[in-house]
């Protein structure tokens, strides 16, 4: 099944002039532009490629890398306003849309936000929402004291930092123990000192 706004390692079944089709292992095919077919690709290598949908909402495939995948959170830019919403560089030629339903302070240009990228299943279609907290699930926490954790810093109280644990948890770094500067966007790894509730 080819996912969207992910991965996807998946075999060169065919070539054409707009570029060469893969497929995964159920046959369902995608294809790959052409500026994006390197030289040395040949029929039935395996290739890892990112897939998400075009400016005319077709399924494609790209070798473009972006900063962040469909269910991750990522600090993002914005590129452009218009009319609907902001448009993030997330380092693919089709910027990531977020709405201005799913921004929690109205975006600027140029500015940098936390957000979580998801997929509409209205449009199908790849977004980005600032609105952090209803992506993130303290309910059920399955990580222990002492546990060696990712942290993606969010944001900044009079605590300390707001961090994001494992790309699934709110916590906290308490300002006693920074013990270097970070921002937010940035990515450290951390320890799991003391129990915590949900933000």
């Amino acid at each position: 099944m080819l996912e969207i706004g992910k991965f996807n390692h998946l075999k060169v079944k065919r070539a054409t002039r707009h570029g060469a089709y893969l497929a995964d292992e159920q046959g369902n095919e995608v294809l790959l532009p052409v500026k994006f077919v390197s030289e040395t690709l040949r029929l039935e290598d395996l290739i890892t490629v990112f897939i998400y949908t075009d400016s005319e909402d077709r399924v494609t495939a790209t070798t473009q890398m972006p900063i962040a995948q469909r269910d991750e959170f990522a600090c993002l830019k914005v590129k452009d306003i218009t009319t609907h919403g902001a448009f993030l560089d997330w380092g693919l030629d089709k910027d990531l849309f977020a709405p201005f339903k799913e921004q929690l302070d109205r975006m600027r240009k140029g500015e940098s936000y936390l957000v979580y990228i998801y997929l509409d299943e209205k449009t199908n279609r790849l977004a980005a929402s600032s609105k952090i907290k209803k992506f993130l699930d303290n309910k059920k926490i399955e990580i222990e004291k002492g546990e060696k954790v990712k942290l993606l810093v969010w944001n900044k109280t009079d605590l300390g930092m707001n961090v994001i644990i494992n790309n699934r948890y709110a916590g906290l770094i308490f300002k006693d123990d920074l013990h270097t500067t970070i921002k937010t966007g940035d990515k450290v790894t951390g320890y799991i000192t003391v129990s915590y509730t949900h933000l």
